[in-house]
């Protein structure tokens, strides 16, 4: 394997460099808030789901949001947005804000066989004879991973009675790391894996996709244990010693507490991430008694309007999860 060139740009940060710092918290102002509230207003006639960027009129918070945008797609990655004043306004009214948020930031693709453009996340309840569950429909544990989007916008709506933290890492850390001090474990990572997604129904031919790969000089990373684990066992090619390994260290430093970046979203911030430069996680969570703490998160996959990120074939399937025709 030839030698590698470590990462280089303001992605590749350190949880530990992090922590003590706010800038990467971005506070709406109070003529923003009231931008707003009054667009919220203006397209209430509107399907929210049909709402467009020129419905969503908030001229000073289109310039923020614009800045937003760069840093998530060319900065560190990630912004959480804190503000949205949730506990004064209704459910419908919080939703509308975040889709208009979001057509702002690129356009919003379907994440489920149903062809949700704007996703909820809080625990189902999934019955346990469900086969393959999607993780985010459970209160468990989710490991580090990417969507499958160019960037996620996820808004809390309520937080959980306890637990539920989010937390962040960068790839592109990680990758620095394992070129200096594990180079044998990129070889297999940068192979790839088979994948296959929980709402995939057909799994022709096994596809083999590199968790870190470069386009046009542009590294990008993608990872979904869940979906690579349970294509390797559909397709009866059980991950070699070196394989599994490889994905070991990259969980090793994806959880590291130098490497992460825990956050408890407050009601109303959003979290924007860089699907291809930050892998994600979600810590167990415990609902409580009432909705007041009962977790629930509204979630929107976005691809950019313009500048397409160079990705390559492997990362073809970043447009959404394809929505299944005859499904209610």
């Amino acid at each position: 394997m030839k030698t590698l060139e470590l990462f280089e740009g303001p992605s590749a940060w350190l949880g530990a460099d992090l922590k003590d710092l706010d800038d990467w918290i971005w506070v709406l102002t109070e003529s923003e808030i009231s931008e707003l509230q009054q667009a919220i207003r203006d397209t209430q006639s509107i399907d929210i789901e049909a709402i467009t960027k020129d419905d969503f009129y908030v001229p000073e918070l289109a310039a923020r949001l614009g800045l937003l945008r760069d840093e998530v797609r060319n900065g560190r990655g990630f912004v959480v947005l804190r503000g949205i004043p949730v506990k004064e306004m209704a459910d419908e009214e919080v939703f509308r804000a975040f889709w208009g948020i979001g057509t702002h930031l690129g356009f919003a693709l379907s994440q489920n066989s149903y062809g949700d453009l704007l996703g909820h996340v809080y625990d189902e309840r999934v019955d346990p004879s469900e086969p393959t569950p999607r993780g985010y429909r459970t209160n468990h544990y989710l490991q580090y991973h990417t969507d499958r989007a160019d960037m996620v916008g996820l808004l809390c709506l309520r937080k959980a009675l306890k637990g539920g933290e989010s937390s962040i890492s960068s790839s592109m850390s990680i990758y620095n790391t394992l070129v200096e001090k594990h180079p044998g474990a990129l070889e297999p990572l940068m192979r790839g894996y088979l994948h296959g997604h929980a709402e995939d129904i057909k799994f022709d031919e096994p596809f083999r996709f590199p968790v870190f790969h470069q386009k046009d000089g542009i590294l990008s990373c993608r990872l979904n244990r869940g979906a690579l684990e349970r294509a390797h066992v559909r397709a009866g090619q059980p991950l070699s010693a070196e394989d599994a390994h490889a994905l070991v260290s990259f969980d090793f430093y994806a959880e590291h507490p130098d490497y992460r970046l825990d956050m408890m979203l407050l009601d109303g911030d959003i979290q924007f991430v860089n699907n291809y430069r930050v892998v994600h996680s979600r810590k167990a969570f415990q609902d409580g008694a009432t909705i007041a703490e009962t977790r629930h998160m509204v979630r929107l996959w976005m691809n950019y309007y313009e500048d397409p990120w160079p990705r390559g074939p492997h990362l073809s399937d970043y447009n959404g999860v394809p929505k299944e025709l005859d499904r209610d």
